[in-house]
Parts: structure tokens; C-alpha cells; sequence
């Protein structure tokens, strides 16, 4: 429940500050059926952005996993991460503003939506599997761009308890 900061003054000199922050959290699942559906919410107040005073963040995430087909499992998650008392130069300072300022721009919007798309499959009695994942950052309810993302595929065998091999593809 704490953070620690670090600030050199001299050196040989290291002062370290304790700050108390505050984060509360709430996760809840259902299953019916083949689905298993979630959510998941966390409040997290006093984050220390770097062009602007403290802000607090709310991050929502819904999603589902489907396990009805021989297998596998299909995964889907979207979630919001929110600011509140959002500042545009969170956004929209330039690196020449933020060096002005001895600091580094945040690059950061008000409301930040990701995606994660997963699908899993297991073959040879549970020895082999083959796992992809999507996942699309920065995104937001009224832009179709996402900011960034990746997608990794990995393949794994497992030959005996000690003996364990996996191919991964980014």
C-alpha cells in the first residue's frame, strides 16, 4: 500500500520517502455453461504523473473465456483505463515543452481502451499446446486506431515432469 521514491542529494547521500496510496479493488466471475464471464475493477488513487499533479485512475475490465469446443479455449477481455482530472499536456506536451521542464512527457489520454483476443489449444493428451494472443492498446470508444499492440504465438511440449520445451513467436 505504499511506494517508495528515491532522490540522490549528494553522492554518498540517499534520502527515501514513503508515500501512502491508496488501492482498492473488486473482481467478480460467473460461469454458465462453457463461458466464464469477469469483471474486474481497481481504484487507484494519488499516481504521480509527471507533467501534472497527482491524478487518481479508475481501470475497468470485462471479458469471457468460452470452453465448450474439445480443448480450447477462446478469450476475450476489454478494458478502460480512466483519469480523473485529466490534463491535455498529459497528452499533448511536446518533447521540447517537457525538456523545457527538466521532465518527460506522459502520453497519456483521458480514457485508454485495450483489447486482448486469446485462444488456446492442447493436443497429444494435454502434451502439446499451442497459444495465441492479440492485444491492442491505447485505443478508445470513439477512435477505430489503437496506439500500439503486439501478438505472440507460442508452442509448447511437454516431454516428461522435468523435460519441458516451448517455441515462441512475436
Amino acid at each position: 500500500m505504499t511506494s517508495t521514491s528515491h532522490q540522490a542529494i549528494a553522492p554518498w547521500t540517499l534520502l527515501v520517502y514513503l508515500e501512502a496510496k491508496l488501492k482498492l479493488g473488486v473482481t467478480g466471475s460467473v460461469v454458465s455453461g462453457p463461458w466464464l464471464f469477469k469483471a474486474e475493477s481497481a481504484f487507484n488513487a494519488g499516481i504521480n504523473y509527471r507533467g501534472t499533479s497527482d491524478k487518481n485512475r479508475l481501470d475497468m475490465l470485462i471479458g469471457f473465456d468460452y470452453m465448450g469446443l474439445s480443448d480450447t479455449v477462446l478469450s476475450f477481455e476489454i478494458a478502460n483505463r480512466h483519469i480523473f482530472g485529466y490534463e491535455s499536456e498529459m497528452l499533448n506536451m511536446t518533447l521540447q515543452q517537457a525538456s523545457a521542464k527538466n521532465l518527460f512527457p506522459d502520453f497519456v489520454q483521458k480514457n485508454s481502451l485495450s483489447i486482448a483476443l486469446r485462444s488456446f489449444y492442447s493436443f497429444d493428451h494435454s502434451n502439446a499446446t499451442v497459444t495465441y494472443l492479440l492485444f491492442l492498446n491505447g485505443g478508445s470508444l470513439f477512435r477505430s486506431v489503437f496506439d500500439g499492440g503486439f501478438q505472440r504465438l507460442w508452442i509448447g511440449y511437454h516431454y516428461s515432469d522435468p523435460h519441458h520445451s516451448q517455441l515462441r513467436v512475436h
